[in-house]
């Protein structure tokens, strides 16, 4: 018993049976179900996969920043420089934006110059013996830890300044000594003792999941912001007991777990301002420490905004998945081909959309080593991503394969498709010009719908992100009304899809007039978000949301104009040819006997053979032969039958003409002996000339072959 069978003798539903018949009608939808069910399956993996190694990695870069209180500004990058805006500007010009990487390699170890309030980076000018000592001795001393809070501030001249990792320094700290750098070195490992004594870590572990790490860091500043008067209130007679004491009393620990944390972070910091000390452990890191400077923290914002954004871009596309599995569905459910050309067309968008996201990852990867690596966070001695880069390529080319194939795929099954519903359409419109011509407008702008339902919705909930964890939440005006209208345009969007596709398959003028004025609100309201300065940043800065708004405004005003067409043609018969294959009203009865009309043949058929009129003279061996198959025949024939005509010669004995063989002939005489009735016309009209009966035409059908020789100037026809 076949699968398909069992659901007779199981009880189910009429609505579930019916579902389930239309998807196993043949062999070709139950293909084209299961592609679609498998293809979803698949592109929700990777797309989940992709996802969660992005929010591993923005999450790494966002803890660093986070703790040392340095994501507040917006980044702006162009070709020289990273600036770090405190808000968006009504020209949007980033010239005042204070500079935090301005396009040179700094080496991170020691920046006592740059404070938050700071328009640049200072530039290493000199690294001597002195430089070397420092960097020895701190290390020796700082090894002595692996996870803890460090708050190192030592009261000395603005110009003199030493780190626990890499050392960079200034003009006017050149002629440092070691010694001051030893008695720095001492200061810190004094205040790194008072702070393990009394930090306590944070862990928000939940479990150890694959491709996460143990992250634990360690936060140690100078104290050298620009509001602090750490330093500049003491003076160069300072003891060195001064030096080592202050630090503990102004250091303030903060251990808040941020939103964005990983599930197995623990974070330590201590006074989120100046130099931080991070140890990495897990995920390729081996207890590694790093000295990271303001410059190198600001700077962090840039990957931060653009990992967050590509997160977004990677929960869209899985919305993507669904939305296409489930207009799949639909089609196999309603035979609707405009759902079947749009599935094909979103197969079309997702694979040039990977292709365009393999190429955005190469060029951040780019700009993120320009910008970080090789430039504001140079001499750091490990990868802030490690193996991100590899991670995203597996996923990012495993989804480009996949989607090529299902491409082809789609192709196939489309064109399949396509033939097998084709039929019904041409069934319910018939063949006329005009109807056609309107029925194919109506098919278009089922598919402009089906599309607008997508790109509209996933612009407005990017924006509706975007007003609660983006930039429009902490920089925007008015927050409150731009989430009331998005949401009102959320919500209206069912009902505007709707009433367009009721509308221009029913001719229903009010639902129509809804469609048009709908889609005029969304055009006008989309227009005025551009007086939003957070809109204009985020449509100039973000290339995805850009194509999906742009695209949901295309497709907006094409199905504008495709519904005034279409009620510009209500009345013109379309509706007729539409409800041709609906059920008349009292059409449910059953009737007493079957009616069935044996002449009727489906069109086209290719498995029943076309009946001719042969069959009406009776079955088998009895049917007698149509006299107008045999025409008659003069007494005279062509001349080249006849042998005396001239030009030809006398006939030879080995003439090459060859004279067929005597043909049977069926006489009157027969017919009559087995029991053919002779039919004559009845003298009401005085007509005896009259040809009309069946024994005249068997009469002048007398196929009798006689010698050629014997029908002398007689006309001969022959049917060769």
């Amino acid at each position: 018993m076949r699968v398909k069978q069992l659901w007779i003798y199981v009880p189910l539903p009429a609505k579930l049976r019916l579902m389930w018949d239309r998807l196993t009608f043949s062999r070709l939808t139950t293909a084209y179900f299961v592609f679609s069910l498998l293809h979803c399956i698949i592109q929700l993996g990777l797309q989940i996969r992709a996802f969660t190694i992005n929010t591993h990695a923005s999450s790494f870069l966002y803890t660093i920043a986070a703790q040392a209180g340095t994501t507040s500004g917006i980044p702006a990058l162009s070709d020289s420089d990273l600036r770090l805006c405190d808000d968006v500007a009504k020209d949007l010009s980033t010239a005042e934006c204070p500079i935090v990487w301005d396009g040179s390699r700094v080496h991170n170890a020691l920046d006592m110059a740059i404070g938050r309030g700071d328009t640049s980076v200072s530039q290493v000018s000199a690294e001597t013996n002195t430089e070397s000592s420092a960097v020895n001795s701190s290390s020796s001393l700082s090894s002595t830890t692996s996870a803890s809070a460090t708050n190192t501030v030592a009261s000395q001249p603005p110009t003199a300044s030493a780190t626990a990792s890499l050392t960079r320094i200034t003009n006017e700290a050149a002629t440092q000594t070691a010694d001051q750098a030893v008695t720095f070195a001492t200061a810190a490992t004094t205040s790194r003792t008072a702070i393990e004594s009394s930090a306590t870590p944070v862990n928000n572990s939940a479990g150890d999941t694959e491709n996460e790490d143990d992250l634990e860091s360690i936060f140690s500043d100078d104290g050298s912001d620009a509001g602090s008067e750490l330093g500049d209130s003491d003076s160069e007679s300072d003891s060195d007991n001064e030096a080592v004491q202050q630090p503990a009393r102004n250091a303030r620990l903060i251990a808040t777990p941020s939103r964005r944390f990983t599930d197995d972070l623990r974070i330590f910091a201590a006074n989120p301002d100046g130099f931080t000390t991070v140890h990495i452990t897990g995920d390729g890191y081996n207890d590694d420490e790093i000295t990271l400077s303001k410059s190198c923290l600001w700077s962090l914002n840039y990957p931060v905004s653009t990992l967050s954004n590509t997160k977004r871009e990677d929960v869209v596309f899985i919305a993507f998945q669904i939305w296409v599995l489930g207009m799949s569905v639909v089609a196999l459910l309603n035979e609707s081909i405009p759902h079947i050309f749009a599935s094909l067309l979103t197969h079309v968008l997702a694979t040039a959309w990977t292709g365009y996201q393999i190429n955005h990852t190469a060029v951040f990867r780019a700009n993120f080593n320009r910008v970080i690596t090789n430039g504001a966070c140079s001499g750091v001695p490990i990868p802030f991503l490690g193996n991100y880069w590899k991670l995203r390529a597996i996923a990012e080319f495993t989804t480009l394969a996949f989607n090529i194939v299902a491409l082809l795929t789609s192709v196939y099954l489309t064109w399949k498709l396509v033939k097998l519903f084709g039929w019904q359409t041409f069934k319910r419109v018939g063949a006329s010009r005009s109807i056609h011509r309107m029925y194919m407008l109506v098919l278009v702008m089922s598919i402009v719908l089906q599309l607008s339902m997508f790109f509209m919705g996933a612009t407005v909930g990017l924006w509706i992100d975007n007003l609660f964890n983006g930039i429009a939440a902490q920089h925007a005006w008015y927050v409150p009304l731009y989430k009331a209208t998005s949401f009102i345009t959320m919500i209206l969007l069912i009902p505007w899809i709707i009433a367009g596709w009721v509308s221009i398959r029913k001719e229903l003028r009010l639902p129509m007039f809804a469609f048009l004025a709908l889609s005029l609100l969304y055009l006008g309201g989309w227009s005025v978000m551009f007086l939003a300065d957070t809109f204009r940043w985020t449509f100039l800065t973000w290339m995805f949301f850009r194509i999906m708004a742009i695209t949901s405004v295309l497709l907006t005003v094409t199905a504008f104009v495709l519904g005034v067409i279409c009620r510009y043609n209500f009345g013109k018969g379309l509706l007729r040819y539409l409800n041709a294959q609906e059920p008349l009203p009292g059409d449910d009865f059953t009737p007493v006997y079957a009616a069935t009309d044996l002449e009727k043949v489906d069109f086209p058929s290719n498995e029943k053979p076309i009946p001719t009129f042969s069959a009406a003279f009776g079955k088998g061996p009895e049917v007698p032969v149509p006299s107008h198959m045999f025409p008659s025949r003069s007494s005279n024939g062509p001349r080249f039958f006849q042998r005396s005509a001239v030009p030809f010669e006398s006939p030879r004995s080995g003439s090459p003409v060859t004279i067929p063989s005597q043909a049977m002939a069926r006489s009157n005489e027969s017919y009559a002996n087995h029991g053919g009735v002779t039919v004559a016309r009845s003298d009401s009209n005085g007509s005896n000339k009259s040809f009309g009966s069946l024994a005249s035409y068997y009469s002048y059908s007398d196929h009798q072959r006689t010698d050629s020789s014997g029908t002398v100037g007689k006309q001969r026809w022959v049917i060769e």
